[in-house]
């Protein structure tokens, strides 16, 4: 946007830098995934797999913030990852109004389309719509809330 609005073009380095902050995130994820199969897999088919899907919640739920903070911020990821805790402390109602936005949006979604489509072409249009419309959303949410560090974005 800024390179439309200023005639000028992105540079290498920014191009570059881009890319740090997507493997860094990348890797985040990646590596909280499989965290989350190493506490769900041995658990399941027994009574305690309920423990291993909410520890598995958890490890996402310590790493919710650590996007915004690695783009915005910059940060590393060791500090990403503390601030992501420290924020999920400090705004866990945030959090909590977030998943339940996001619950009911991909349960309305998935509602709307099937009453619109057959299942067979609904199962396709799903994951399209809400990759193209709702997960943006949904990515600006969660950076909103991350801002709420500074004092000048209100919740």
């Amino acid at each position: 946007i800024k390179a439309k609005r200023t005639l000028t073009s992105i540079s290498s380095e920014m191009i570059k830098g881009i890319m740090q902050f997507a493997w860094k995130i990348f890797f985040v994820y990646f590596s909280a995934f499989l965290i989350s199969a190493l506490l769900i897999i041995p658990t399941y088919n027994t009574t305690y797999y309920i423990f291993g899907i909410l520890l598995s919640l958890l490890v996402f739920a310590l790493i919710f913030f650590v996007p915004p903070a690695i783009a915005i911020d910059g940060y590393s990821i060791k500090n990403a990852l503390s601030w992501s805790v420290r924020m999920l402390i400090n705004n866990w109602y945030l959090v909590i109004i977030w998943i339940f936005t996001t619950a009911l949006i991909l349960i309305l979604t998935e509602w709307v389309v099937f009453a619109i489509f057959s299942p067979e072409v609904g199962k396709y249009i799903v994951p399209i719509v809400n990759a193209f419309f709702f997960l943006p959303l949904l990515t600006f949410l969660q950076s909103e809330i991350y801002l709420t560090k500074y004092p000048l974005s209100p919740p």
